[in-house]
């Protein structure tokens, strides 16, 4: 699996005499390129949804190409928390799996809140609000990829809604690996390549 990470990681090496650990490393160069953290404590609802996200993007990345390099909890200016990923060798070249894939992986942050927040059957009503609104760049992600599967803006939204959905029951279905990410985000705040790789190889996942 670290294979994945080829290339990637060089931008993350040190020195030979640096004698900075991974970790000391990774937060080092993101304070040079996002700006020092802001001492701050993240509501549950952050954690959950990064959660979510993290779950799905582990469940999907041979369909999604990607798959996550970094994921910070620490707040920066413009940043409350944040997913970064690299490409991989997708499993599939078919395109309708492949966007409905980054539908499902954008949704699902809203969907782990609305599990968190116990409106599993209301939230779509919240999800629809924010999706006219234009405020959430989650949902912006969602509508540029439904919008390649359909032209019909209802379409779309129907699209979106039963991939919010379709989220909502596969963090369920995986509810003791979004636990153990869910720990595992809130307890570190910033997860490297290293942490990352070790965090999948213990999951036991359903399909």
């Amino acid at each position: 699996m670290l294979k994945i990470y080829d290339g990637y990681l060089e931008k993350y090496k040190c020195d030979g005499d640096t004698k900075l650990t991974e970790k000391e490393n990774v937060v080092n160069c993101e304070n040079f390129l996002h700006g020092a953290e802001i001492i701050h404590d993240h509501k549950d609802r952050i954690y959950n949804h990064e959660a979510g996200h993290l779950l799905v993007l582990f469940l999907h990345y041979k369909s999604l190409g990607v798959f996550p390099a970094l994921v910070s909890l620490q707040k920066r200016d413009g940043f409350n928390a944040y997913i970064k990923i690299v490409d991989v060798e997708k499993e599939s070249t078919n395109e309708e799996e492949n966007f409905k894939s980054w539908i499902l992986y954008s949704v699902a942050g809203k969907a782990a809140e609305a599990i968190l927040n116990g409106t599993e059957k209301t939230a779509v009503y919240l999800l629809l609000k924010r999706l006219h609104e234009n405020k959430s760049r989650d949902l912006e992600i969602a509508k540029h990829y439904a919008s390649k599967l359909s032209d019909n803006e209802t379409k779309q939204e129907e699209i979106i809604v039963s991939a919010f959905h379709q989220a909502i029951q596969q963090i369920k279905t995986n509810i003791v690996c979004f636990k153990k990410i869910l720990d595992c985000v809130r307890n570190s705040k910033l997860l490297t390549p290293s942490e990352i790789i070790e965090l999948f190889e213990e999951l036991e996942f359903i399909e």
